[in-house]
């Protein structure tokens, strides 16, 4: 048993003025097909896009005495493989150059594997094989760019059983039997004269092509993956730092500048104290709830190897996804609420039921449930051609399609589920719902550019002969940089707002969605301090009272409806009375539930003129 996994390094190089379009596609199905051996600590797979030789060698020194498999994918010739200077700027790496590194991993012992993917890498095999690499794939003529994905994308899914169903029941095939498999399918699937963009550094090449480009030379094509775990334990968290903080950039400022100096240290998502400011970053980044909930599987993550923490960890991957899930349901549900009350736009009975079933469920929707649910609403905002709640979720649509990296991985979730129904979660499941939720997360990336509040309470001030102002008094929801959670805060204002609001914004949260009552303040509806956030779970199924999950422990938080209002004429006495305004507060949750379901629904005593509905 290694005490540490084996590396394979996959390497990518990418020309702005010959682009390759499927370059960082070659990766993400690489990645994709080694994935469960990554997780389980059989494998560490370490790829880097737009690479420069400098990386090249820092990365070969970092993971010294552990590389088994070298891929590079990208423009290359005879005598080297095209870098990335800087990201516009390219630089040759010749093999001569490069000749040592594989030279001192193969005297190591563990490099078994270089996978030259570009064109004509053939004539680097003399020195390859001078270096005493073991085996080698190589191109004897141009490789086109498509070709070269679906050519990888065989190759490595046959080669490490991720078509199977359970891959460490099997042997893994052989590298020969993998090769031979890829090359057959690539026949299959591709005609031999296909040319479209080719991998070559030059253009205009003389040789003629005849048949696939691929070779394989090797002194051990018996040679497998290795499938032995790890002896020491794979860090958590590691894959979130790594990718999350790449996704958000384009939101964050922050994570702009962490990359512009970490991202030059090869393997930094390994350093601690580059990986700790990461999640930092990365949770106080994200929105409001999302934010406390990646804090907490961070601070998981980093508690000491036992089997609670893995259940732990498990669990709130789990919970991580469904809160994001909810999130964007309930905010389609609340702009729905109000495109419906300003104009009725007839459901199909598809839609109906399925947005009827949230609104009745007595055993909470699970993460399937709620991906049905977000593909209906979602469906029908884009068939109305209705504004969404977030801008971003105009452009959503490739996501929602089936067989989407964001599909796939809340499928995986939900059946990660039941693992939590084990006596105890394995690390392997851990690093699985790990990378499911990264992906996840990594596709919501938006939601680091958005807000939450509570609005607890309004004070209105007006001066003789001056223009009246509102002062609200709010809990900014999450964390800020300073790591201060759901701090409290005022605002001096010209407008009034909705109270016990939960907002949803970017900017000002004067313009905002408002999320009540499908996510409450409990503290601001009692006239607490501090924020109680809670987010609709179920009816009750005795008596049909609102069930809210807490976010802090995920206990139930139950609302009954005591018709304080029905029961008390006097509204001004009413407001005397502290306990029956908590009671009166809480009523109205119970109460706007009901009036968003007949809005959506439109559960009115007479059904609508024919006019009035928008087909």
């Amino acid at each position: 048993m290694p005490r540490k996994p084996p590396v394979a390094l996959f390497l990518f190089s990418n020309d702005l003025s010959r682009f390759l379009p499927a370059v960082e596609k070659e990766r993400k199905i690489i990645e994709e097909a080694l994935e469960h051996l990554a997780d389980t600590n059989r494998l560490k797979v370490v790829a880097r896009s737009s690479v420069s030789v400098q990386e090249a060698f820092r990365l070969f020194n970092r993971y010294q005495g552990r590389i088994i498999l070298f891929h590079f994918a990208g423009h290359a010739e005879g005598q080297g493989l095209q870098f990335n200077k800087t990201f516009t700027d390219n630089e040759l790496g010749r093999t001569v150059g490069l000749e040592g590194l594989f030279r001192r991993e193969a005297a190591e012992g563990r490099l078994q594997l270089v996978f030259l993917n570009g064109c004509y890498t053939n004539a680097q095999l003399k020195l390859l094989r001078a270096a005493e690499v073991p085996s080698i794939i190589a191109t004897h003529h141009a490789a086109d760019d498509l070709k070269a994905v679906a050519f990888a994308r065989q190759f490595y899914r046959f080669f490490a059983n991720a078509d199977l169903e359970e891959p460490f029941d099997e042997t893994s095939p052989t590298l020969e039997e993998a090769f031979k498999y890829a090359l057959a399918s690539l026949k299959a699937i591709h005609p031999v004269d296909s040319r479209q963009v080719e991998r070559g550094i030059a253009f205009n090449f003389s040789e003629e092509m005849s048949g696939q480009p691929w070779v394989l030379e090797s002194i051990n094509p018996s040679w497998r993956l290795p499938f032995d775990v790890a002896e020491e334990n794979k860090p958590y968290n590691e894959l979130l730092a790594q990718n999350l903080i790449t996704a958000i950039q384009p939101y964050s400022q922050d994570a702009q500048k962490f990359l512009a100096k970490a991202g030059k240290v090869a393997g930094w998502e390994s350093i601690k104290r580059y990986s700790d400011k990461a999640k930092d970053i990365i949770a106080y980044s994200y929105v409001g709830v999302l934010g406390i909930q990646l804090r907490k599987l961070v601070a998981i993550g980093k508690e000491p190897f036992s089997e609670n923490k893995q259940r732990k960890y498990l669990a709130n991957c789990l919970l991580t996804a469904r809160r994001a899930l909810q999130l964007l349901c309930f905010a389609l549900l609340s702009k729905l609420w109000d495109h419906q009350k300003e104009n009725y736009h007839a459901l199909s009975e598809e839609q109906h039921d399925c947005i009827l079933n949230f609104f009745e469920d007595e055993f909470e929707l699970d993460i399937q449930g709620y991906v049905d649910l977000l593909k209906t609403l979602f469906s029908f905002f884009s068939q109305r051609h209705l504004s969404f709640p977030l801008a971003e979720l105009q452009d959503f649509a490739p996501y929602l399609q089936t067989e989407s990296p964001f599909l796939k991985a809340c499928w995986k979730l939900q059946q990660a589920n039941a693992l939590l129904d084990r006596p105890q979660a394995q690390p392997s499941d851990c690093f699985l719902a790990e990378r499911q939720l990264v992906c996840i997360l990594a596709a919501l990336n938006f939601l680091a550019d958005y807000k939450m509040v509570s609005i607890k309470s309004i004070s209105y001030e007006e001066m003789r002969n001056s223009p009246p102002h509102y002062l609200h008094n709010y809990a900014a929801l999450g964390i800020d940089s300073k790591f201060n959670i759901n701090t409290e805060r005022v605002n001096y204002v010209d407008a009034p707002i909705n109270t016990d609001a939960i907002l949803l914004f970017k900017g000002r949260y004067q313009q905002s969605i408002n999320l009540f009552p499908f996510i409450i303040d409990v503290n601001a509806l009692t006239f607490e301090g501090g924020a109680k956030v809670c987010f609709y779970s179920c009816q009750d199924l005795a008596d049909g009272s609102l069930n809210f999950r807490f976010l802090e422990d995920n206990s139930i938080v139950n609302v009954t409806y005591k018709r304080t209002l029905a029961k008390e004429e006097d509204l001004n006495k009413l407001m005397m009375d502290q306990e029956k305004r908590k009671d009166h507060k809480l009523d109205a949750v119970f109460l706007q539930f009901q009036e968003a379901r007949k809005t959506i629904l439109y559960e009115a005593e007479e059904p609508p003129d024919e006019g009035e509905y928008r087909f």
